[in-house]
């Protein structure tokens, strides 16, 4: 067999094709690694305390409300060492900047910084009272209204409506001690308690809420109109709202004292950054300073 002949059938081999194809990746490895070449450095050092573990056990916990077992937990801590791989690469390859999702949830979490500060104080007593008198009408508390109706179906008493619905008021004048007893069925209920006019409003219609609250108390009256169709009232008691205390809405005093906290600690924050930043911005080709911590329609000229 001639060596022709002999070099052809080796080189039909696969062995031959792979150990051919495996040189050259190999050979053009080595002649570029030097221009892509894998410096590890210090954050290729990944670290998982014991601390970030119990918080994935606790996590784990309050999701589904027993304890990880050992292969669950080492489970849970491979996840969080591809997480912290992938998540450094991307930071690695500048896939955070541009990203106008990211930018959002980093915009976020610098807030809730500012955010924990203002949580950690407890209002004192002063401020809270400052604030109810400086916005007494954000606080002042709505008449409720508590009355007793009685529901006439105009559908099923057609042209006799008005007629029927004097019978049923004579009645009820009379002797309203089974007043849930007449009128018609309806899903309504026969008493409403401390109920506010936007209550009222959304559950009986706005011609009804107003014909309420200009009705005497005390006595039956009526018909007057619903969305429903129409009924016969009497006002029990009309509890007046008013300036309440700051203990009867501690509460909301509270919530509303850390929100504007919190919108004042955010400002101050951020201008405290905003210092160290030299800020320029082009219109009509030029280039100008943006005075500190101004809006971007402020320029030094």
């Amino acid at each position: 067999m001639s060596i022709q002949c002999c070099f052809k059938k080796i080189v039909q081999e696969p062995l031959f094709v792979f150990l051919f194809i495996g040189g050259g990746l190999f050979a053009l490895y080595d002649q570029v690694a030097d221009d892509f070449e894998v410096v590890l450095d210090d954050n290729s050092q990944i670290e998982v305390t014991e601390t970030q573990i119990n918080s994935l056990a606790a996590n784990f916990e309050k999701m589904f409300r027993r304890a990880p077992n050992t292969s669950e937990i080492d489970n849970m801590v491979d996840e969080f060492i591809r997480d912290e791989v992938l998540y450094r690469e991307a930071i690695a390859m500048e896939l955070d900047k541009g990203d106008i999702a990211v930018r959002r949830r980093l915009l976020q979490v610098i807030d809730f910084i500012s955010e924990d500060l203002v949580s950690l104080a407890q209002p004192q007593e002063h401020e809270l009272q400052a604030l109810l008198e400086t916005y007494p009408d954000r606080y002042r508390q709505a008449d409720r209204y508590s009355f007793s109706q009685v529901f006439i179906n105009p559908t099923r008493h057609g042209d006799a409506t008005e007629q029927h619905a004097a019978q049923v008021l004579a009645q009820l004048r009379a002797d309203d001690s089974q007043y849930t007893q007449l009128g018609d069925n309806s899903m309504l209920p026969h008493r409403f308690s401390d109920a506010q006019a936007w209550e009222v409003e959304r559950q009986l219609g706005e011609r009804f809420k107003s014909d309420l609250m200009a009705a005497e108390s005390g006595q039956w009256i009526g018909p007057i109109h619903s969305r429903f169709g129409k009924h016969l009232i009497k006002i029990d008691a009309i509890d007046a709202g008013g300036q309440p205390s700051v203990d009867e809405i501690r509460d909301v005093l509270i919530q509303d004292l850390q929100f504007e906290k919190t919108l004042e600690a955010r400002d101050v924050y951020y201008a405290a950054l905003r210092d160290q930043y030299q800020v320029r911005i082009e219109r009509d080709g030029q280039w100008h300073d943006a005075a500190p911590n101004s809006v971007a329609t402020e320029v030094v000229q």
